[in-house]
């Protein structure tokens, strides 16, 4: 699907009052659409549930992160998380991941994108959020490939790891987990509340009932009555789930150099106080990017809102240039996972825009760190 057609329908379907003949057309197909797909899952979630398809149990312990929901809700911080902790255990840890957006073919079985001493492929071979994994959690292995049960036999042949975390696993499950995490999104929890592609929703909300547990996050982007009623809802779907708040917390800000992230000089991100900039970004909720800039007390004068895994041009990097210079701003501001998809040729005409570029680093914080360690511990073998 071209960026232009998947920008319309995601318009369309956030729009809750269509007006014009052809719109209210185009969501009444996607409303038969959107029957049909829940039609199929339901059938596919039967076939597992009565082992007529069974899922491919590894020797090792395998924990999911996923979510409920298309795009946004903030799980790479949370794969993030787990393979720090685990990691400072002493556990060998390998992140499963499918390589959306690696324009290389995989093959069948995947490709090492990094093991536990160095990064060994390059963006376009295993995709933006695997190489943001792999860039970012040194000591961890990497892996994509869309046949989880291929890619995680090869981590058993080839890393030996002690925990296989499957990053966006819950509806892929050919391989068994014994630990089914769900991230959700507290500023936009279930979207319209309908199913793909009329809604947001990957699965009907009654599949948490699969959830060992749950996340929930950006609960600072919401008050503490909303918090409490989505707890409540959550805990009704999932009884058996224990629910951990957090938050999304700026870490550092990293400049972009002519030769890519400047991962060695980290600013404080109270760098930003007080200074105008431009944010730009294409993920899944680049509204939640902008207020976490916000909160650190950098104005944001104006967003570049590019598409979910968007590939990058230089003309793409001549637009930011030129908002950040037409508002006087202070810079521009991408998000992690925009930065590590930027080639050479794309750092060089960031170097000649003579425009600053920064990136800002986001972790997990639980609002109770104390209880989730207790948990993690608890999971770990």
């Amino acid at each position: 699907m071209g960026e232009g057609l998947q920008q319309y329908l995601i318009d369309l379907v956030s729009n809750p009052t269509p007006k014009k003949p052809a719109e209210r057309m185009t969501l009444a197909g996607l409303t038969g659409l959107s029957w049909v797909y829940q039609s199929v899952i339901s059938l596919r979630d039967l076939a597992y549930r009565q082992r007529w398809v069974t899922s491919t149990r590894l020797p090792c312990l395998v924990v999911s992160v996923g979510n409920i929901t298309a795009g946004g809700t903030g799980k790479t911080p949370v794969v993030q998380y787990l393979a720090r902790f685990w990691h400072a255990m002493g556990y060998r840890i390998c992140i499963l991941t499918r390589g959306y957006q690696a324009t290389e073919k995989l093959p069948e079985d995947g490709v090492i994108v990094s093991d536990y001493q160095s990064v060994r492929q390059e963006v376009a071979g295993a995709g933006d959020e695997a190489m943001l994994l792999a860039k970012s959690l040194p000591g961890v292995a990497v892996i994509s490939g869309k046949k989880r049960a291929l890619t995680g036999a090869k981590a058993i042949d080839t890393l030996a790891p002690d925990i296989i975390i499957l990053d966006d696993g819950f509806q892929h499950r050919q391989v068994e987990r014994d630990v089914d995490i769900v991230v959700i999104d507290g500023t936009s929890p279930f979207g319209n509340g309908r199913v793909l592609p009329r809604g947001w929703l990957r699965e009907p909300v009654s599949a948490l009932s699969r959830a060992d547990s749950i996340i929930i996050t950006r609960t600072d982007q919401i008050d503490q009555v909303q918090l409490r009623q989505l707890e409540s809802q959550l805990a009704d779907l999932a009884p058996q789930a224990p629910i951990f708040a957090s938050v999304h917390r700026p870490k550092a800000l990293l400049k972009l150099a002519e030769t890519g992230i400047d991962r060695g000089n980290p600013l404080p991100v109270d760098s930003l106080a007080g200074r105008s900039v431009v944010a730009a970004c294409g993920i899944g909720n680049p509204a939640a990017f902008a207020q976490t800039l916000n909160s650190v007390g950098a104005e944001v004068i104006r967003r570049l809102d590019f598409p979910d895994h968007h590939s990058y041009t230089r003309q793409d990097i001549a637009k930011m240039a030129d908002a950040a210079q037409s508002c006087q701003a202070a810079g521009v501001v991408v998000t992690e996972k925009d930065a590590v998809k930027f080639t050479p040729e794309i750092a060089a005409e960031i170097a000649r825009s003579g425009v600053d570029f920064w990136v800002l680093t986001i972790g997990l914080e639980p609002v109770d760190p104390g209880k989730f360690s207790r948990y993690l511990r608890g999971i770990a073998p």
